[in-house]
């Protein structure tokens, strides 16, 4: 029988936290301090190799089809099980990826069995990145090919990978469904990482309703709900995300389902956002770096509207990135989100201008045991 999973996403104490975060930073430096800067660029340039290694397999289900076998599997069995019509190549992949920490094969019997780090490769792992590895290499990485020309000729990188040259990522997804599909997948499992962090470290209970906004199928307010049984909440999002998200819902939450109201609509046209109130907490979640300045003010101007002259309170949950901030996968996200949205993530003095300009004042900055912090503003 397989193990049973690891769930990853239950934050560590907040002094591990801290530690952990400033002890990876420390070691990333000291090994470029050890190796010499050619050999350092060599690295840095296999990443495309190492990140094409990690597609096949995931693609493949390899991790998928050694979880179902504790026993562990060939390399033979496993083409044969993935169709591949070479069993030795599949080797030579699974060897090198090996030494990432991905998989294990025993040396005396040559059978593969899961690693943890391959484990969450996996559909059905409680924090599956399967979705998320196929997300960036499928619908990210053909943008991420044209970066030079992209910031040679201030074009965006995901326009020019397109047939035609236009569009973004949301026309890509509009045309692509399945590709859309995938990719609230990758954010479910991205958010199995953050969500409990993210419940447990801010004071939702003050609030008598959350808007989940632009929430896809609500994961976040779903943990606020299970936690504060007084909130009610509303999850806001595009009709048929909304559709989907319900009929989850309905299948799988219908304990604090009754507590909360689908409402279809686009945060770009005020007659569609739902009128806010006293006790509202309007929380947009990695929402706003998916936008330039120019729209993320619309965004907020359009929230702002929404609030009139209750006393509602916003709530942002970015990057919110800091000089030598002891996450530097903040910055590679900022690049990514100018790749194939000019996106951005912020310092707080950008977000205070923004929301200075659209009629709110930041109150504070609340950090979690994430990737994000929790930016609180109120209406001016």
């Amino acid at each position: 029988m397989p193990k049973a999973d690891v769930d990853f996403g239950y934050p560590v104490s907040w002094l591990w936290f801290s530690l952990s975060s400033v002890l990876a930073t420390f070691l990333h430096h000291l090994a470029d301090l050890l190796m010499p800067p050619p050999l350092l660029v060599v690295k840095d340039a296999n990443g495309f190799l190492s990140a094409s290694i990690l597609y096949t397999v995931t693609r493949l289900e390899i991790a998928d089809t050694l979880h179902d076998c504790s026993s562990g599997k060939s390399s033979a069995e496993l083409a044969e099980a993935s169709g591949c019509k070479c069993a030795d190549t599949l080797q030579r992949i699974l060897r090198a990826a090996e030494t990432a920490g991905y998989f294990h094969q025993d040396v005396q019997t040559g059978l593969w069995t899961n690693s943890p780090k391959s484990s969450v490769l996996r559909k059905d792992h409680p924090n599956s990145m399967n979705a998320l590895v196929r997300h960036w290499k499928e619908d990210c990485a053909p943008a991420m090919l044209r970066m030079y020309d992209g910031v040679r000729d201030d074009a965006l990188p995901f326009s020019l990978a397109r047939e035609g040259g236009q569009g973004d990522i949301w026309a890509h997804f509009e045309e692509n469904p399945a590709q859309e599909q995938q990719f609230a997948s990758a954010m479910d499992g991205l958010d199995s990482m953050s969500r409990r962090a993210h419940v447990a470290d801010f004071s939702w209970g003050q609030y008598k309703r959350v808007i989940d906004y632009g929430g896809s199928h609500g994961p976040l307010l779903r943990g606020i709900l299970e936690t504060h049984s007084q909130v009610q909440g509303i999850l806001f999002d595009r009709s048929p995300v909304i559709k989907n998200a319900e009929a989850e819902w309905t299948s799988k939450h219908a304990h604090v389902k009754d507590r909360v109201a689908f409402v279809p609509g686009d945060f770009f046209k005020r007659e569609s956002i739902p009128t806010f109130q006293d006790g509202d907490a309007i929380v947009l979640r990695y929402i706003l770096h998916d936008w330039s300045d120019d729209l993320t003010r619309e965004i907020l101007k359009n929230v702002r509207l929404a609030i009139g002259n209750s006393k509602a309170s916003l709530l942002l949950l970015e990057t919110c990135l800091q000089p030598h901030d002891p996450m530097p996968d903040r910055f590679l996200l900022d690049v990514l989100m100018h790749i194939i949205q000019h996106g951005k993530e912020r310092y707080r003095a950008d977000w205070e201008t923004l929301l200075n300009e659209t009629g709110f004042r930041l109150e504070f900055v609340n950090d979690t045991r994430s990737l994000n912090r929790i930016i609180v503003a109120k209406p001016m």
